[in-house]
Parts: C-alpha cells; sequence; structure tokens
C-alpha cells in the first residue's frame, strides 16, 4: 500500500497503526515519502499523522506540521481581513473548498490540508463593489475573476461552475450560488459576514468539483470523506437528485470505497464507460483529463451533450443560445 494512502486511511479510522509503519518500511528515505504525497495534495496530513505516531520520519515530519501551522494562521487572517472588507460594502460572501473547509471540518486538524487561494462566491449584482474594495485594498487583477496582493490570492466566483469558461456545464449541474448561500452557515466573531456551504451542499459541490479534474488529487477525497460524516443519506440524496449532481455523488462514494475502504450509504450501478473512468481514476495516471468528458453523461439529452462537447474543446464559446435558435424545443 502507498504510504501517502496508508496515512490517510489512518487518519480516517480504516487502517492500523501498525499497517502504516509497516508501509513506511518500504519508503527508503523521506524525499520520496513526498513524491508520493507532494502531487496528491496529501503532505500536510502525512506529515501531521507521521507526527502522531512517532513513527519513521518523525523529525521532517514534525518540522512540516511546524511551517504548516504558522502558514494556516497567516492564511486565518487573510480570511479576517477579507471578512472586514466585505463588511465594509456590505456583501455576503460564501467560502467555497478549502477556504470554507478550514472553517469546518479541519478544525479540529489544523494544519493538515493544503493551503492555495480563497474561493469566494458572491451575488452577481454585488461584484462591481467587492471589485471595488478589493482594488482599493491594494489587490490587482491578474486574470478575469482573480485578484493578487503579494502571496495572498483572491478567486471570486459569480457561480459555482465556472460558467464563464464552459457556459453549458449549467445543463449538467443546477447549482445556484444563491440557494447555496441561504443556506449556508453564518461564520461568527472576526469572520462576520462570511458563510459556508451547509455540509450537504458542501459534498455535492466538492463532487463536482473533483469530477471537473478528474478527481486528479487524493487529498479532494479526504475533504468528501471527512464531510459525508456530517451528512443525512436521504437529504443528500435528494439535493443530489434536485441538482442534476447524482452522478458525481455515486463516484465519490465508489471512490471512498475503493481507495479508503471508507463504509459509505451506498454504491451505483454504473455503466461501463463510468467504471473504466473509474479504474483510471484508480490507477493515478497523470494527465487524466477525462473527467469533463464523463461529465456530458449528467447532461439531459443527446444534443446538448454534443453542445457541451463541443464548449469543451472550444472552451469561452458560448455555443448554448446558438444551438437553441438553430433547434428551440
Amino acid at each position: 500500500m502507498r504510504p501517502e494512502i496508508a496515512a490517510a486511511r489512518l487518519f480516517l479510522g480504516t487502517l492500523a497503526r501498525d499497517s502504516l509503519v509497516q508501509a513506511l518500511s518500504h519508503c527508503p528515505d523521506w524525499s520520496t515519502l513526498l513524491r508520493g504525497s507532494d502531487p496528491e495534495g496529501l503532505t500536510p496530513l502525512v506529515a501531521g499523522v507521521i507526527g502522531d505516531t512517532r513513527g519513521p520520519f518523525g523529525s521532517q515530519a514534525n518540522t512540516l506540521v511546524k511551517g504548516q501551522f504558522l502558514a494556516q494562521g497567516r492564511y486565518q487572517q487573510f480570511l479576517i481581513e477579507l471578512a472586514e472588507l466585505l463588511r465594509a460594502c456590505q456583501v455576503r460572501g460564501l467560502l467555497l473548498k478549502g477556504a470554507g473547509l478550514l472553517q469546518t471540518v479541519y478544525r479540529r486538524y489544523p494544519g493538515m490540508r493544503p493551503l492555495g487561494d480563497v474561493d469566494l462566491f458572491i451575488p452577481p449584482q454585488d461584484f462591481d463593489r467587492v471589485d471595488r474594495v478589493l482594488r482599493q485594498a491594494g489587490y490587482e487583477v491578474k486574470q478575469p475573476m482573480l485578484y493578487e496582493r503579494g502571496q495572498h490570492w483572491v478567486d471570486l466566483h459569480l457561480d459555482l461552475l465556472n460558467g464563464h469558461l464552459l457556459p453549458s456545464r449549467a445543463l449538467a449541474f443546477r447549482m445556484s450560488g444563491e440557494d447555496f448561500l441561504a443556506r449556508g452557515i453564518a461564520l461568527q466573531g472576526s469572520l462576520e459576514g462570511l458563510y459556508v456551504p451547509d455540509p450537504v451542499d458542501q459534498f455535492l459541490h466538492l463532487s463536482v468539483h473533483a469530477l471537473k479534474h478528474s478527481h486528479g488529487r487524493l487529498f479532494w477525497l479526504v475533504d468528501l470523506a471527512l464531510v459525508l460524516r456530517q451528512c443525512g443519506w436521504q437529504e443528500l440524496l435528494d439535493r443530489a437528485r434536485q441538482t442534476q449532481s447524482i452522478r458525481p455523488l455515486y463516484y465519490s462514494l465508489e471512490l471512498l470505497s475503493e481507495v479508503f475502504a471508507l463504509e459509505v450509504p451506498a454504491r451505483a450501478r454504473l455503466n461501463l464507460l463510468e467504471k473504466w473512468y473509474l479504474r483510471k481514476v484508480l490507477a493515478r495516471p497523470r494527465g487524466n483529463v477525462w473527467g469533463e468528458v464523463i461529465t456530458c453523461l449528467s447532461v439531459p439529452g443527446w444534443w446538448d451533450r454534443l453542445v457541451y462537447l463541443c464548449e469543451l474543446i472550444r472552451p469561452r464559446k458560448r455555443l448554448v443560445a446558438y444551438w437553441r435558435r438553430l433547434w428551440p424545443f
């Protein structure tokens, strides 16, 4: 068993400590361990687990954990400043992905998740106000919707599916940022003004995001495993049907079972293409880009699937409106 997977399984409670020690015994040195864990985004978790178990590489792991802990402190201060800016312009923001997870499922595990930019959903009508206040605070626009100041990055979202890149993805999944925000959980204290998705919304959004990136990094599965503990199965299933994300839901459950031996509430009957895709994910090849193609199975109707695939080949080309004018049905 790969050491990084063994560490993640111990963290999630599906593997004994002795099994992790045995997996580590086959790893010749720390740099070899990092070559396996870094591409999967699991290095902070692996270091935290190894430090707790006092196993091999304990000193290197503890050094990394301390650095990660300090980085998360700086990241949290960054979020506090961002909350102040949003309060100043009277806008509510929804923290997505890692930024939201750090306030919920990772609160008990500081420093064990990789950090990146802050993904922030804001209602579209509030964009001008947020854009202005970020520029006034010294942020520069590096790409559309991406703001940078020093080592801090804010990735603004006016929808949950990056519709400006692939408009017809909205045909596959019916996820409304406004609905997520309305159901969101308000943060308190210095983070007032920021919200995190409720667990069911968070699990489904993370499932769609992981599929979009072909489940290319295993730390996304750890995120899903932690969030799943907070979800009721029937509510998760009902909302997956409402948002047309039932297929990504079942892909997540299948992978959680196969990779981490996690007990999941249900497993679906998958077609041959889906089975092939998940086998490819489990083989962990680099450069797997089939997740977006598999997404077309969630698009209802063969005509709209063709539109989606055309946009996938030519991103940013808004073919949906044109297609509807030709075939208005």
